[in-house]
């Protein structure tokens, strides 16, 4: 006899799409402890929000709301002059005018731009008729080119602006308003301009008060990362640097901008090095001096640049402590002021402002991480002999020796370490990303896992644990930055033996509300290809990718809610052997916005391929319902996974499932 079983969630804490942007409730997009229907309640499953990958193609951006500093009275159109053409400049109500007739109210008569200093294009004028009373009207738009074409040059130029002309029983002269002061990238395509006019009408005049534009344009992301040089590190100290390859490919070679969001890198003062520059270097500016390490011939350097001479020499450090494609090397700044590095070996450095210094802090074999928190100084890496991971917080404010904890880690390689609310998060490579160092991936006995594991007291506990398909390809490093009390780290994981699909990006990890871990992809990166570094700076992202030395920024953690966020459950019906077949399912959620969805998908062999169930798009609407492909019941199955994706900030409030369980045995 067949028999009902029903799964009802309502635990989502605000709700899955509103993401992970605001990590005071990770869990919004990593919420996954509570739901009783996972097979292993101390495993937790990501739950990815994915950004759009327009977003790393194209920087779309704008320079507007700005005011001319040039008004004049242009004769080319109508018959009568403006007075105090000046007075349009700001917005203050003392008012351009024009003594165009008697009787009506006036109307606008012609609204066009100004190129090269000649009134040029399609006329953005409706011949509307003007208020009493002071409005703003916009004209144009992000699309709107005006019936002409746009250089970067003729919108920067002092000869840029835009020409208004009213009527009543005359017609004026246009009002030309020019040199907005834009500095629009040599590089951008231009998309778009928006005119507003502050202004009124009477009986007999047209008052104008103030004229603004905003341009709009779009430049292509590898422009920003000066791709040519081959960018391999970067620093955030108030001013935006990065350290490259020069031109050629020979040497090294520093840049920096005023700001994450500036566009246009320039190089630094003597910023030129004749060594090649380090393929993972390390990257830090203290003071005046920035460090780096570089190679020539067979030996490994650790270089300064200061900007008044090239770059020196420093320190020579041992080709054999330092190996390129395996090691990451890191910089930290300590409460005591000093910047410390790892060297990829069984060292931590001290980088003055003027020399470098020996603390001997580590006991660790081969250094992978560190970072600082509070008072402490926290660092990963692993013994060889028995090859262990190893996590060893060491205090700053002491005795350099002196270390407060030494946890071990088991098998594998502790790639990252981050503070996660108060306690410290370690993410350890076991068998993903090892490459060469073919005696640890053995011991993965062909399981090849990340395990993300939690310090606390005189414990490591592990959260969460995921496996990869292969460790071809694979990649576990950190990214050195936290969001909002979580560690970020960036994972790469194979989930084919070819392999071409992979599940990568930077992932995040930390706290919910409730204090329990949670992990979550972040960022997907899989657009980009391989990333060779990640430097996060508040919500913006810098890529070095694609082996050939592309960069890109990504935006993705301000703004709209308008990227798919995804929840994939574990499988329904699992707890008995009998076939099943759907009834039905409902979701919840806050009123769908306008462009808002849902979509639900299914699989019935997990790992299998996704199948859309349908999906809901109506404006306002809560209750969403799904039973039928096209009509027809989907057959009978052991098990169902669900994939929910959402688009807008309507939260989910609940998962409601209904089964049929039939007498047939699965097997």
């Amino acid at each position: 006899m067949s028999r009902a079983i029903s799964y009802n969630i309502t635990t989502f804490d605000g709700g899955i799409t509103e993401k992970i942007r605001d990590l005071s409730d990770l869990s919004r997009c990593a919420h996954v402890s509570h739901f009783d229907i996972y097979r292993d309640s101390r495993i937790l499953y990501p739950m990815p929000g994915y950004v759009s990958d327009e977003a790393i193609v194209v920087h779309d951006t704008n320079e507007g709301d700005t005011s001319p500093s040039t008004l004049t009275d242009d004769d080319t159109i109508g018959t009568v002059a403006w007075t105090d053409p000046s007075n349009a400049g700001t917005s203050n109500d003392a008012y351009a005018t024009t003594a165009v007739g008697t009787g009506t109210m006036t109307q606008e008569n012609s609204i066009k731009l100004v190129k090269a200093d000649a009134v040029v294009g399609t006329d953005a004028s409706t011949n509307a008729t003007l208020s009493a009373s002071d409005e703003t009207k916009t004209y144009g738009g992000s699309s709107a080119l005006w019936g002409t074409t746009w250089t970067p040059a003729e919108v920067n130029a002092a000869d840029f602006g835009v020409a208004f002309s009213g009527k009543g029983t005359s017609t004026s002269h246009y009002l030309k308003a020019t040199d907005f002061g834009f500095t629009i990238p040599t590089d951008a395509t231009i998309s778009g301009i928006e005119v507003e006019i502050e202004l009124k009408g009477s009986t007999t005049t047209v008052f104008v008060d103030h004229f603004t534009m905003t341009v709009y344009y779009s430049v292509p992301a590898d422009a920003d990362g000066l791709k040519q040089y081959d960018i391999r590190g970067y620093f955030y100290d108030g001013v935006m640097r990065a350290v490259g390859h020069k031109e050629g490919g020979v040497g090294s070679k520093l840049f920096e901008k005023a700001s994450p969001t500036a566009l246009g890198w320039e190089s630094t003062d003597n910023g030129e090095g004749a060594d090649d520059l380090f393929e993972n270097t390390l990257f830090v500016r203290n003071g005046t001096t920035s460090w780096f390490t570089t190679t020539a011939g067979t030996t490994t350097y650790l270089a300064k640049n200061d900007g008044s001479t090239t770059t020196d020499k420093a320190a020579t450090l041992a080709s054999s402590l330092l190996e390129s494609t395996n090691d990451y090397l890191f910089v930290e700044q300590g409460l005591d002021g000093k910047y410390y590095a790892n060297t990829g070996d069984d060292d931590v450095i001290d980088l003055g402002t003027s020399a470098v210094t020996d603390p001997s802090c580590a006991t660790i074999d081969t250094v992978t991480d560190l970072q600082q928190g509070d008072a402490q100084l926290a660092l990963v890496g692993y013994n060889t002999f028995p090859h262990t991971g190893v996590f060893t917080i060491w205090d700053l404010t002491a005795n350099p020796n002196e270390t407060l904890y030494r946890y071990a880690l088991g098998m594998g390689i502790p790639r990252a370490v981050g503070k996660v609310g108060g306690l410290w998060g370690v993410v350890i490579d076991e068998g993903i990303g090892l490459g060469s160092q073919s005696q640890l991936a053995e011991t993965t006995n062909g399981v090849y896992t990340m395990n993300v594991a939690l310090a606390s007291g005189a414990s490591v506990s592990s959260h969460v644990r995921l496996e990869a398909a292969t460790n071809t390809n694979g990649k576990v490093v950190s990214s050195r930055g936290t969001h909002r009390d979580a560690m970020l780290f960036y994972a790469r994981l194979p989930q084919d033996a070819v392999p071409t699909v992979y599940k990568e990006g930077v992932w995040a990890f930390g706290l919910n509300k409730r204090g329990e871990p949670a992990l979550s992809l972040l960022l997907d990166t899989s657009s980009l290809g391989s990333i060779e570094k990640h430097y996060p700076v508040g919500y913006h992202h810098f890529f070095s990718h694609a082996g050939d030395g592309s960069v890109s920024r990504l935006d993705s953690l301000a703004g709209t809610y308008d990227e798919t966020c995804v929840y994939e459950s574990l499988a329904f019906g699992a707890d008995t052997p009998n076939k099943k077949q759907l009834k039905g399912v409902s979701v919840v959620t806050d009123p769908l916005p306008v462009g808002g969805s849902v979509v639900l998908k299914y699989r019935t062999i997990i790992g299998g391929g996704w199948v859309t169930i349908g999906s809901s798009t109506e404006d306002g609407r809560t209750s969403h319902t799904f039973s039928r492909i096209d009509g027809v019941p989907l057959g009978s199955f052991p098990e169902i996974q669900f994939r929910l994706e959402t688009i807008g900030s309507a939260a989910v409030r609940g998962f409601f499932v209904d089964l049929l369980e039939l007498d047939d045995l699965a097997y």
